[in-house]
């Protein structure tokens, strides 16, 4: 395991390929080989506990994704394709949301203070009583709908877990 641009992730291949935000980097024969990588596709991906602060996650392919209980705290996921995604019980204050693709998405007791949500497509996103949003922030004007509220679970930010291997 490799921590890089505050971003955890395990080898995912056996060329020993780490993911650090858009950042690839290379062991080859001793020689290490690093460079700017399209933006990472971690659809499906399963995050529980994991603390993902301040990641750079601009434009990642997160759809249909689990991120339980996670710290995604002023991370940039600016363009990021959430939809689908559950992020229930997470922490996203002071996060980059703008442009994001939230549509389907459960956001239900996630803390969104201070997140920035211009442009951010909520429709058919799924909150509930626990979810905090920026003071004076409208989701159903958005298109955000209120849903059954879920218990609050407290966590250290600890594991991450991925169903399948990344591709890059």
């Amino acid at each position: 395991m490799m921590k890089l641009n505050g971003l955890s992730e395990a080898i995912t291949h056996p060329g020993m390929r780490w993911l650090a935000g858009n950042l690839i980097v290379l062991f080859v024969g001793g020689a290490i080989l690093y460079g700017r990588m399209r933006p990472p596709s971690m659809a499906g991906a399963e995050f529980h506990h994991a603390n993902l602060a301040y990641a750079n996650l601009q434009r990642a392919d997160l759809g249909g994704a689990t991120l339980l209980n996670c710290d995604l705290g002023r991370s940039d996921l600016s363009g990021a394709y959430l939809r689908g995604a559950s992020l229930v019980n997470s922490n996203l204050a002071g996060t980059d949301l703008r442009g994001a693709d939230l549509r389907e998405a459960d956001l239900r007791g996630v803390n969104l203070d201070n997140a920035i949500l211009n442009d951010t497509d909520l429709r058919s996103a799924v909150y509930d009583r626990n979810t905090t949003w920026p003071s004076g922030f409208d989701p159903e004007a958005l298109g955000a709908v209120p849903g059954p509220t879920v218990p609050s679970q407290a966590g250290p930010y600890a594991s991450v877990r991925t169903r399948a291997p990344h591709t890059f």
